[in-house]
C-alpha cells in the first residue's frame, strides 16, 4: 500500500515540479 500511494504520489507531483522548472528557467 505504502509503495502504491508513493507512486502515485511521485505521479502526481513530477508534473508540478517539472513545470516549476520550467517557470524558473524563464
Amino acid at each position: 500500500w505504502a509503495f502504491f500511494l508513493i507512486m502515485i504520489f511521485i505521479r502526481e507531483t513530477i508534473p508540478f515540479i517539472t513545470t516549476n522548472i520550467h517557470i524558473l528557467n524563464h
